[in-house]
């Protein structure tokens, strides 16, 4: 899902559709429901999946700092 996303131009709204989607999946993969009320920070810290911001966020400092030195 984050591939190639150092160059992604990103605003608030993409961030928030993005955490939606990825919510979606790892419910889907993991078989939790609604019903079951886990909230997102709990169900990613049981599966151990750090926030999809973050990575990207990440990702792109760290392109970034590649073409600062290059």
């Amino acid at each position: 899902m984050v591939h190639k996303s150092e160059t992604w131009p990103m605003n608030r709204e993409n961030e928030i559709a993005l955490q939606r989607v990825e919510m979606r999946m790892i419910g889907w993969m993991s078989g939790v429901r609604l019903r079951d009320k886990l909230s997102c920070v709990a169900l990613k810290q049981r599966l151990g999946i750090e926030d999809i911001v973050n990575v990207m966020h990440r990702k792109r400092s760290r392109w970034y700092g590649h073409l600062k030195e290059g």
